[in-house]
């Protein structure tokens, strides 16, 4: 049996690359300051990156994940897929979203149940993999069954379209990982001089994009009907005033 793009995108955060790639990502999410005065995280992604729960400043924090076997006991995980998330509607003011739009085929119908569980007000953060970078040129010259280069490259600009058709306000944009992928851990780590070289050279070219945008809701007005005054003559000319009747006729004779 296959394995999916979401759980072949888990295994691969278990290499040296991976957990590398996680850390830099858990420290720029750390750092956001719209997270700071969350209730409830929800994390919807993999079980490795449960490393986001633990570094989380919310009162709360949740993992949705189908990956259950290789969840931590303490982490607080329901397990689900990601366009089926099993939360009360409105009950979240923070969601994750770590790549899972890059390894997923139901694009829009993750943003939409995300949409659903998520309060007015509230923030949505996504991660992606930048197809306009070194790393998106390395995809295209790569075989597409191995990680990451399997996964769905999404560009920025697009998220921001989908979320904007569901009354989004895009708040932050950022990129970061700006060195090339290399295949052996080693080399990857000696590579990271080459960040501050690219990020002024190259700012768009950052491996791996962040979207903050906040969920806004607009009341509706409701309008007032315009009476209009009925005209004392009809159009057809007719006479608003009532008639005499027979009685007041024949007496007016006498």
């Amino acid at each position: 049996m296959k394995k999916n793009l979401h759980e072949k995108f888990n295994n691969w955060l278990s290499t040296e690359t991976g957990r590398e790639v996680l850390n830099i990502e858990v420290k720029a999410v750390k750092k956001l300051k719209y997270g700071k005065s969350a209730n409830c995280m929800v994390v919807i992604g993999a079980a490795e990156q449960q490393a986001f729960l633990t570094s989380s400043p919310a009162k709360q924090s949740l993992l949705v994940t189908p990956d259950i076997s290789s969840t931590n006991k303490t982490c607080h995980c329901i397990v689900a897929h990601p366009d089926e998330i099993p939360l009360l509607p409105c009950s979240v003011d923070f969601i994750l979203l770590p790549h899972t739009l890059d390894f997923s085929k139901r694009t829009s119908h993750i943003l939409r149940e995300a949409n659903i569980c998520l309060q007015p007000e509230g923030y949505m953060v996504v991660l992606g993999f930048n197809p306009y970078s070194l790393w998106g040129l390395r995809r295209i010259f790569s075989m597409r069954f191995k990680v990451p280069w399997c996964g769905n490259f999404h560009s920025i600009w697009h998220i921001k379209d989908l979320l904007t058709l569901l009354n989004y306000e895009v708040v932050l944009t950022k990129r970061f990982l700006y060195r090339p992928h290399a295949k052996r851990f080693g080399l990857f780590k000696k590579l990271a001089f080459l960040e501050a070289f690219f990020r002024v050279l190259l700012p768009f070219s950052g491996a791996v994009y962040m979207l903050v945008a906040k969920k806004r809701v607009y009341g509706v007005t409701p309008l007032r009907l315009k009476w209009h005054e009925v005209p004392k003559v009809l159009k057809n000319s007719a006479i608003t005033t009532p008639t005499t009747t027979l009685a007041e006729q024949e007496q007016h004779k006498i």
